[in-house]
């Protein structure tokens, strides 16, 4: 049984097994290509990216910084007016500033008028 078996063996093909990179042939040379430079253009800045009314502090904001100085106790008016021109002139700071307000001020009562319940 067994030498049947090996006869088989003996009589098939080994497969084909892919040649290695040492043994194949060399690829083709490529061919170089010419390219038309492409002229360097200024850039352009469009105006969709700009913030709108970066300079404009809205009521909304102006009375949410007033409550945040309020809760912190801020008296002083010449410090309340400079705060307010600071948060108007600069958005980063106004940003900053209303965010720590969202954090110490209590979160909005709201009153819901349809007879859903918690």
């Amino acid at each position: 049984m067994l030498e049947g078996l090996f006869q088989q063996i003996a009589n098939q093909r080994p497969p084909k097994v892919p040649l290695s990179f040492t043994q194949k042939s060399p690829r083709e040379q490529v061919q170089t290509r010419f390219y038309q430079p492409i002229p360097w253009v200024l850039p352009v800045r469009s105006e969709k990216n700009k913030t709108q009314n970066a300079l404009i502090l809205s009521d909304r904001d102006r009375l949410k910084l007033l409550d945040y100085l309020f809760a912190i106790g801020e008296t002083d008016q010449a410090m309340i007016l400079e705060v307010l021109e600071v948060c108007a002139r600069n958005a980063q700071k106004r940003t900053w500033l209303l965010q720590w307000a969202d954090r110490i001020l209590p979160a909005p009562k709201f009153d819901i008028k349809d007879g859903r319940r918690y």
